[in-house]
């Protein structure tokens, strides 16, 4: 049996995390599951520290959102690393937050890519291995967080299958702010209209997520998908209203 964690309920995640604090303050009681920059493209102890304090408050499950190491792009440009640098990297991010967790009384749940990372290891073979194995090793009780494409495309498959061969938890994750291909992944963020910002189109998104699962592609198809969480992402200009709206869905 493909292990995944259970459909319902869909819950709410948001990344955040990222340095400002006025949206984790105000994001953070609407959401199910906090994914905190933890080094690699934004975020610093105090960050860290911040947003674990308010998931806390909350009581909001906390999650690292580790990504390439690259704060110039905000870890959104694919980067070509040495496979151990790479490892190395990441773990380091992770440890990062979770020592702060353990430090605060707070406990890590989940594991979730950020950008260019997170695309990569839907699209790369190599790096979605390289995350499972590492996650295998030093993380094996936490679920790790990536894109529910299409329930019939292979891309899926290839994912569940392989997630299934490491012995990790998968939560699939839809995105209420972001625009779908035809394949059912997402168009790239400079394409004009990728990014959701206009909050009618982004409850509309969520709307069908949660009610029918299917989302409607940059080219109008139907898309069938089924996701456990759907994400909003924190640094989006309509977060905070769309979190409210989405949270009134569920």
């Amino acid at each position: 049996m493909i292990q995944t964690t259970a459909l319902h309920p869909i819950t709410l995640n948001c990344d955040l995390g990222e340095g400002d604090t006025q949206a984790d303050k105000h994001i953070m009681p609407y959401i199910d599951m906090a994914n905190i920059a933890c080094g690699g493209h934004a975020g610093d102890n105090n960050s860290m520290c911040y947003a674990i304090e308010q998931a806390l408050i909350h009581n909001v499950a906390i999650g690292a959102h580790p990504s390439y190491p690259d704060k110039a792009n905000f870890g959104r440009k694919s980067r070509l690393y040495p496979p151990e640098q790479l490892a190395q990297s990441l773990l380091e991010q992770i440890h990062h937050l979770n020592r702060l967790c353990q430090h605060l009384g707070a406990t890590l749940t989940h594991i979730k890519p950020h950008g260019a990372l997170y695309n990569d290891a839907m699209k790369h073979h190599a790096i979605q291995t390289q995350i499972l194995t590492l996650m295998q090793q030093h993380y094996p009780t936490l679920p790790l967080v990536l894109q529910a494409t299409s329930n019939e495309a292979l891309i899926n498959q290839t994912l569940l299958n392989n997630a299934k061969k490491h012995h990790v938890t998968l939560q699939l994750e839809a995105f209420s702010d972001r625009r779908y291909t035809d394949d059912g992944l997402l168009q790239t963020r400079t394409e004009k209209g990728a990014v959701l910002s206009d909050i009618h189109a982004i409850t509309a998104q969520s709307k069908n997520l949660i009610e029918h699962q299917y989302v409607i592609t940059h080219t109008g198809q139907t898309l069938p998908i089924t996701a456990h969480t759907l994400c909003v992402h924190g640094d989006n200009p309509s977060a905070l209203v769309a979190v409210k709206k989405i949270k009134a869905l569920l």
